[in-house]
């Protein structure tokens, strides 16, 4: 979902590169953010509570220097492609401040509160129960909701 958002909010006004490329800069930015979960595991909300890699104000200094380094032609990353990846950053946060997650600190480091729209509730082991859970949630159901509208809306 996060790629998606990702690659259409800026794709229709800046892009002019290929579809495959430009999705695959969307989902990997996407998802670069839970690469933490290599160290804390996938059963617990520890990698974002722990890790760097869930802190927005590391990745908009990142971005921020990026794109600077972009306007200047110092790196050879296009405006376009930055974008995207930073659209792809920028949706993770939200939608893991959205979803039912332990939140994301947006106030580091000067707050460690995690702030999320929906109380966090514990992710059940069996995989059945996950998709349960997730489709019974009103999270889950914006997340499907939210899919399925931009689905109609990129058939159109």
């Amino acid at each position: 979902m996060g790629a998606s958002i990702a690659k259409y909010s800026v794709s229709n006004t800046i892009i002019h590169e290929s579809f495959m490329y430009t999705t695959a800069i969307a989902i990997v930015a996407s998802l670069i953010p839970d690469i933490d979960i290599l160290k804390y595991g996938i059963t617990t909300n520890q990698h974002r509570i722990l890790s760097i890699f869930h802190k927005p104000i590391i990745w908009l200094a990142a971005l921020i220097l990026i794109w600077f380094l972009t306007i200047l032609r110092i790196t050879p990353i296009s405006q376009a492609t930055l974008g995207i990846f930073s659209a792809g950053i920028l949706s993770h946060f939200i939608l893991d401040t959205i979803g039912f997650s332990a939140g994301i600190s947006w106030l580091w480091p000067w707050s460690n509160k995690n702030y999320n729209l929906f109380r966090s509730i514990l992710r059940p082991k069996k995989i059945i129960n996950r998709i349960k859970t997730y489709v019974t949630h009103p999270a889950g159901f914006l997340d499907i909701a939210l899919s399925i509208g931009l689905a109609f809306y990129l058939l159109h």
